[in-house]
């Protein structure tokens, strides 16, 4: 079954509904400053999944001028709301931010990075955190495959951490992230 959402830009109005969505994730999120979360969207660094007028998702990063992240988009946060899960919402706003993208996940949240994982990203290293140790991740190219109508190489494609694309006159066998060189959603 094929689920349709648009992925934008956030603007200032996003900003309670992402919070509420940041909430439900205290824990393995920590805490989202109000105040720089309304920064990063000036910026124009924090993507929104929406259907019609609800907030699915959020993905809050950056692109550093310097340091060891220089030249990465360096994810901060990344959440979907707890009902909407399971739907390829997290992977398509992971799929959004500009490639190459690195990020951190404490080793114990086995939800995330299983997920991580799942969508292609590739741990390069463990380091020590204030509480907890961190798995440090890394996605460096996107790969597309367009596979038309088969619903097979669809599932087996998305397994493998890669992006499933097909022919705008094929019906999808899985969440498109491309349309025959149309991208699906917009950011």
């Amino acid at each position: 079954m094929v689920r349709w959402w648009n992925i934008r830009k956030a603007i200032i109005e996003d900003k309670p509904g992402i919070l509420h969505i940041a909430h439900q994730y205290g824990k393995e999120l920590g805490y989202v400053h109000p105040v720089a979360l309304a920064e990063h969207i000036q910026r124009g660094t924090v993507l929104v999944a929406e259907r019609g007028n609800t907030l699915l998702g959020f993905v809050d990063y950056h692109q550093p001028q310097r340091g060891e992240n220089k030249g990465f988009s360096a994810i901060y946060h990344l959440a979907v709301e707890k009902r909407q899960r399971e739907q390829g919402i997290g992977r398509a706003l992971l799929y959004a931010v500009p490639c190459p993208i690195r990020l951190k996940c404490t080793v114990d949240n086995d939800r995330a990075n299983a997920f991580y994982k799942d969508a292609g990203m590739m741990p390069y290293r463990v380091i020590p955190g204030k509480k907890r140790d961190l798995n440090l991740w890394q996605m460096n190219v996107l790969f597309i495959t367009v596979a038309g109508d088969n619903k097979r190489y669809a599932e087996s494609i998305r397994r493998s951490g890669n992006a499933y694309g097909c022919r705008h006159d094929d019906p999808p066998k899985d969440y498109p992230f491309m349309l025959e060189g149309t991208v699906s959603m917009r950011s």
